[in-house]
């Protein structure tokens, strides 16, 4: 799993970032937990790589879940990928945390294959920044957002409400479709 960016120095702050942070301080400090390994102890940067457990729960598995993490399987530490894949896509279809976030903010965010992050589909060429706001803009939509086909232009990355008309449509539905532009949930908005 990954969270969204906070404290490496040749980074921005990513959207959500702060809030998983404060999520994990507030749920982890001053408790007992419980470390699981799976093959490998450390990462090449030698940080501990561990799956833990508070209270019987799964706190990787928990991030995830509350869209405050992706899954992000590197091997050969994948025991629980597709215990990670459930949760996100829970997430993703509820909107939850990243997955509720702009397209913007989403471009902001590391790519690890989940559709979501620079690089990623609607992605390309995007020059946002984050702005202050950038963690408190979560949508609020239960819709699931719809997969992306062919190779239509992406939307504006602007942050502010789009319209059809201020795009050459069809275009692939952004993650979560968060300005109402695919009508008939097809995954092609403005058509």
């Amino acid at each position: 799993m990954d969270t969204p960016e906070t404290v490496d120095p040749g980074e921005e702050v990513e959207p959500l970032g702060p809030e998983a942070s404060s999520f994990a301080t507030e749920e982890l400090t001053g408790r007992s937990v419980g470390l699981e390994f799976d093959v490998e102890r450390e990462d090449q940067y030698g940080r501990l790589l561990a799956y833990v457990y508070l209270g019987g729960e799964m706190f990787n598995e928990l991030l995830v879940e509350e869209g405050l993490a992706q899954a992000y399987p590197y091997d050969p530490n994948t025991r629980y990928e597709g215990r990670f894949a459930a949760a996100q896509e829970g997430a993703r279809v509820a909107e939850i945390g990243i997955w509720g976030l702009s397209l913007d903010q989403q471009c902001l965010l590391a790519d690890r294959g989940n559709g979501i992050g620079e690089g990623a589909p609607g992605c390309s060429g995007a020059t946002a920044s984050v702005s202050s706001s950038a963690s408190s803009s979560v949508s609020s939509s239960s819709s699931a957002s719809a997969g992306s086909g062919g190779t239509a232009p992406a939307a504006p990355t602007s942050g502010g409400d789009i319209d059809c008309d201020q795009v050459n449509g069809p275009i692939p539905t952004p993650p979560g479709d968060p300005d109402g532009l695919d009508g008939d949930g097809d995954g092609l908005a403005c058509e």
